[in-house]
């Protein structure tokens, strides 16, 4: 009785503040809505961001139960008033046309761009959720959490840091393809990178060991992981991957990302 009176208290706040927000389809869209049992899971996301305007916090949902279509959408509201954040999952959206694939209902929810500060953020469904989110320049943690309505994958998310590099190279290691890789590091290195500590943890973008070692992802079988603070010009790194992309034959393969989003691949640029 009283989880359910503290979840209509929830909703009173959401529909009366302005800062209401729902995800709601087209008005053209002739689908149908269903509920749907379970937890919500939820992943911390943060965008990288190239303009200025500052990166956002996001949450990607999931719903535990799964459905006979991978393009259901999860429905929620979301408002917030001061430093707390509320969210109630409402129920699914069914569009008319399945993408024939079992999955999940989904949602990406948009917090913003958040100051460094303790937030509360409610997730209603049936039960109510609590937890708080605490924001800082090197991370997102969420603590506290209570409540049956929803999981979170993990409770730290670390932040990338400002002028950041992080890329590997994948080669053969025959040849002359430990050399070209030992060419491509010192190169690195002539254009200014510097090596630094980076606090282990799981970035999003990639995950970090102690001193700054990366966990096999199993995607090449030779490889080199490598991550750098660099302040210099990203098209000057385009650049390097290409000769070296040329110099190989083509069988050379070294991505780059920085932390403004950019990328540079040597068979893809962005």
């Amino acid at each position: 009785m009283r989880t359910s009176f503290l979840t209509a208290v929830l909703l009173f706040f959401c529909m009366a503040f302005h800062s209401c927000r729902k995800n709601t389809p087209p008005a053209s869209s002739s689908g149908s809505y269903v509920p749907f049992d379970g937890k919500v899971v939820i992943s911390m996301f943060e965008t990288l961001d190239s303009t200025g305007a500052g990166r956002h916090l996001q949450l990607k949902c999931h719903t535990t139960q799964i459905f006979g279509c991978c393009n259901f959408s999860l429905i929620y509201s979301i408002s917030q008033t001061g430093n707390t954040f509320t969210i109630h999952f409402d129920n699914v959206y069914e569009p008319e046309i399945c993408l024939t694939s079992t999955g999940p209902a989904t949602a990406t929810i948009d917090l913003g761009v958040l100051t460094n500060n303790n937030y509360n953020i409610y997730v209603t469904n049936g039960g109510l959720n609590t937890s708080v989110l605490n924001v800082s320049k090197q991370s997102y943690i969420i603590s506290g959490i209570t409540g049956p309505v929803v999981s979170y994958t993990i409770d730290t998310l670390m932040r990338v840091p400002d002028n950041t590099i992080w890329g590997e190279v994948c080669y053969d290691s025959s040849g002359v393809y430990p050399a070209l890789l030992s060419s491509f590091m010192d190169s690195l290195n002539a254009y200014g990178v510097e090596t630094v500590s980076f606090a282990p943890g799981d970035y999003q973008y990639f995950k970090l060991l102690g001193s700054n070692t990366f966990p096999h992802d199993g995607g090449c079988s030779w490889s080199k992981q490598f991550i750098y603070r660099y302040t210099g010009d990203m098209a000057k790194l385009k650049s390097l991957v290409w000769n070296y992309w040329g110099l190989s034959n083509k069988t050379f393969y070294i991505g780059i990302h920085n932390d403004k989003g950019y990328y540079c691949m040597s068979w893809y640029q962005h």
